[in-house]
Parts: structure tokens; sequence; C-alpha cells
């Protein structure tokens, strides 16, 4: 029986090296890729500021800079509002798409919905559709949030920004949105861009916000419920919030 059980010994030190390497190998990717992000958004940055140099000394932009307003989108019924708020918006082009990686469908959504409004190529030319990381998927633990998909969405949604510089981000309640908010703000704190968010809180929300909407609600431009109620519920708690209510939106 011992020899047996020292026959297996080796084979199970092998195993749990090739472990530990496996270990080290995904390790080493995921910080190597955080740096390549980390050094792209701080180039990024930097035409940012160089960009608002040459906007003091000549009073203009760089001319490649295009300015369209970015439509974040989120799974199930958030993109089907957001859908139903976009034939009111059609003059806001060019304009962005941004979907969670993870949610391929809502993408192919909007990309049929540009392709059924336009009936040449020039606003399909317009609307670029891109995805982002979302922070957390369902049923995924807070620790793997803080130290994965976390910083990489904020870093991923701070490029994004930085790249298209959006003159305006309109979102409807989708965890993602929260990543390029905070990006357009600081941004547009700093005076490097001049992004004005937008949240349209979700039909569905008739007596309370949603975590989206309470941690927005602070420093978006225009912060739209649908539901009087609601609005009367919020001014209640936050008093001193601008909440606007125009009827319903979606």
């Amino acid at each position: 029986m011992e020899s047996v059980i020292n026959n297996f010994k080796p084979v199970g030190q092998e195993i749990l090296v090739l472990v530990q390497m496996v270990i080290i190998l995904v390790l080493g990717i995921y910080f190597i890729v955080g740096a390549i992000m980390v050094l792209y958004c701080a180039v990024l940055f930097m035409k940012l500021c160089l960009n608002k140099v040459v906007r003091m000394l000549a009073g203009t932009w760089f001319p490649d800079d295009a300015f369209p307003t970015m439509f974040i989108l989120g799974s199930g019924g958030h993109t089907t509002e957001m859908l139903q708020l976009l034939p009111s918006l059609s003059a806001l082009y060019p304009r962005v798409y941004i979907s969670a990686n993870s949610d391929p469908l809502s993408l192919d959504k909007a990309m049929r919905f540009e392709s059924s409004r336009s009936r040449g190529q020039m606003q399909q030319r317009n609307a670029k559709f891109l995805m982002t990381y979302r922070i957390r998927e369902v049923g995924q633990s807070w620790i793997s949030v803080v130290l994965s998909s976390g910083p990489y969405s904020f870093l991923h949604a701070a490029i994004l920004v930085m790249r298209e510089k959006p003159e305006s981000i309109i979102c409807n309640g989708p965890g993602i949105c929260v990543p390029f908010c905070v990006a357009g703000f600081v941004l547009t704190k700093l005076r490097l861009l001049e992004t004005k968010l937008v949240f349209v809180e979700s039909i569905c929300r008739v007596e309370t916000l949603s975590t989206t909407g309470r941690i927005l609600l602070q420093f978006v431009d225009l912060f739209f419920v649908q539901w009087e109620e609601l609005k009367s519920q919020c001014l209640e708690i936050y008093p001193n919030a601008n909440i606007l209510y125009v009827g319903r939106l979606a």
C-alpha cells in the first residue's frame, strides 16, 4: 500500500506545479493587459490635454473630432426602452452605441434599428457599435468584481470616452453606464471634454429609483423619471436633486 502511495506522490507534485504555473500565467496576462490599457488610457489623456491647449490657442478642436452622442445599451428591457426613445432623438448624429461584450443581442437590435431608419448609407456610416466590459455578471462574486471586472470596466469606459469624445451620454439604467458617466463627469470637470450626462429612469420604476439611478442622481446633468409619483417620492429623500418629469418617454 505504501508503495502505491509513494508512486502517486510525484504525480501529485507535478499536478500542483502545473496548477501554480497556470495561475502565474493567468495573473501575468491579466497584469500585462491591464498595463497596456493603462498606458493607452494615459496616451489618450495626453492627447486630450494637447487638444485643450490647441483649443485655447486657436479656438478650435482637432479637425477629426466629431463629438457623437453615446447611447449605453443594457440587456433585455433597458435596450427595448432605449430603442423606443431613439425615434424622438433622430437629430442626434453621429452616434455611438455601447453594449456589454456578453450582450451582443442589444447591439444587433441597434444595428437593425439603424438599418431600418436609414434609406441610404449616410446614417449607417455615422453610427458606431462598440462593446465594453460589464462591471458584474449575474451571480459573480464581489471579490472578482473588485479584482478584475470592475477595474477593467472603468478603464475601458475611460478609454472609449476619451477616444470618442461624446457630446452627450444617454443611458437608462444598466450598470455598465456608471463607468461611462463617471469618466464623462471627471473629464468634463477637468475641462478636457464638454460631455452632458442624461439619465432616463426605467418606466418600471414607479416609487423608488434603481441602484444606478441613486448612484448617478448627484452628478448627471439631466435626470428624467417617467412617473410623477416617483418624482414626489425622490424629492422627499433628495430635496436638492434636479429631477425632471415630462411624462412617459418610452
